[in-house]
């Protein structure tokens, strides 16, 4: 006697689409290239031309207010600031450097915070410390900088730490008040971002930190007036700690923060 399947081949072919679709249903995305391969290609796009990749929309839950959600945001950027800093400074002291971390000073224009000041052999160094992931898109010269994160989908923009850490050499050559002094400045990278081409070179790896107190032989330093020099930042930076809270407060007012 036939089988139910041999009298009927629609059951049959009906069988078999269940399976199909059964098999596909289970079968890990990842597999079929679904999360990695939109990533894979704006990574290759950004590294041939520093382009920016292009993120997909994506809504953070609706379970915090915007407020709540800048406040985390920046505990978390503080936090991993303050780990960022913390190695740079390992660094600075593992070469035998005389450093100042997270200085106050105050020029013509006002408070500004840096986060280390060194004493090089033929200059003052001004570093001014990024502790990003992901990666990192933008122009020497624009006003902000890119970071994209989540394989392209998070993006968040910031200021430009080249245009940053001008202001601390500009604050930090006020008080040096001497031309004969030279005040050179960098911006470290400390965390594990990788950056677009069009910013290779201008962001400073922890890992190459002591490059850049080789001193220039092109020129010849004043010893005497960069101990002077150093002294008088010294003595700034002392006077700068008592208003700490002051520039701090100004900066939450700033960015629209609760005090």
């Amino acid at each position: 006697m036939p089988s139910v399947f041999e009298s009927d081949p629609l059951l049959v072919i009906s069988a078999l689409v269940v399976v199909v679709v059964f098999v596909l249903s289970a079968w890990p995305r990842k597999r079929r290239g679904v999360n990695r391969r939109p990533y894979r290609r704006q990574h290759r796009e950004v590294r041939r031309r520093g382009a920016a990749p292009q993120p997909s929309s994506r809504r953070r839950t609706n379970l915090v207010t915007d407020d709540e959600w800048r406040a985390f945001r920046e505990v978390k950027a503080g936090i991993t600031g303050q780990k960022g800093e913390a190695a740079v400074a390992r660094h600075l002291a593992h070469l035998g450097a005389s450093a100042l971390h997270d200085v106050i000073l105050e020029d013509s224009r006002g408070l500004t915070q840096i986060d280390h000041l060194v004493l090089g052999r033929d200059a003052i160094v001004v570093l001014e410390t990024k502790t990003f992931s992901g990666v990192i898109a933008g122009d020497p010269r624009s006003q902000e900088w890119t970071q994209y994160l989540v394989q392209g989908t998070t993006r968040t923009n910031f200021q430009n730490p080249l245009r940053q850490n001008h202001r601390h050499c500009a604050a930090t050559v006020e008080i040096v008040g001497d031309p004969a002094v030279l005040v050179r400045g960098y911006v470290v990278s400390a965390g594990k971002a990788w950056f677009g081409d069009t910013l290779a070179g201008v962001v400073v790896d922890i890992d190459n930190l002591a490059d850049i107190f080789i001193p220039d032989d092109s020129r010849r330093a004043d010893r005497n007036a960069l101990r002077l020099a150093w002294g008088r930042l010294v003595v700034a930076a002392q006077a700068g700690e008592a208003r700490r809270a002051e520039h701090l407060a100004g900066l939450r007012a700033k960015r629209g923060l609760a005090a």
